[in-house]
């Protein structure tokens, strides 16, 4: 996945607001989730060799997908990643979509590596598992995918990526691609 893709997907989420949406609460998280993205791409990607080998960080924001339709989820992501083990621990809960349905369960967030010699125009530098399950009442939706991301900032201020899997649930398996999801997160 490379960064143009990535920036493809950021525009998918804005063209929703346009689609005259009933209610405030994915308005106002979807709002929240892009105000984030804004200022993380302003941070700029991260030196891939700058990125330390020592410490931990926290990072708070937001996960999202959208489908052919035009139907959106997004909900709020919190992560810790231990730059000394390349460990990532997390989840994303809280989804709501664009019919303002609130979803039951989370997403975990596990595993990962860090790329400290990623090419940004065609490498990922940070990679991690999210799975788990997600209800909105009628239906179960169990989501298999990896995060795949890269690091903003001179200090590693934010994170910003897409997630690459599937979503299954009895309507059947919709694909989660860099052309319809994303994450961000900004440090604590």
């Amino acid at each position: 996945m490379n960064l143009k893709s990535l920036l493809h997907s950021l525009f998918l989420l804005p063209a929703l607001a346009a689609c005259g949406l009933n209610d405030d609460k994915y308005v106002d998280v979807e709002r929240d989730a892009l105000e984030a993205v804004d200022r993380v791409i302003a941070l700029g990607i991260s030196e891939a060799s700058g990125i330390p080998t020592a410490d931990t960080a926290q990072y708070s924001g937001y996960m999202g997908a959208t489908d052919w339709a035009g139907n959106a989820i997004v909900g709020e992501m919190s992560m810790s990643i231990n730059f000394a083990s390349d460990e990532v621990s997390g989840s994303a809960r809280g989804f709501v979509d664009t019919d303002d349905i609130n979803y039951n369960g989370s997403l975990e967030i596990s595993g990962g590596s860090i790329n400290r010699s990623a090419d940004p125009v065609t490498e990922w530098q940070l990679q991690a598992d999210v799975g788990g399950v997600i209800s909105d009442g009628e239906q179960n939706t169990l989501v298999q995918a990896i995060m795949l991301g890269d690091f903003h900032g001179d200090t590693q201020q934010g994170i910003l990526g897409v997630l690459e899997g599937t979503a299954t649930n009895r309507e059947g398996t919709a694909v989660l691609s860099g052309d319809n999801t994303l994450f961000v997160g900004e440090k604590r």
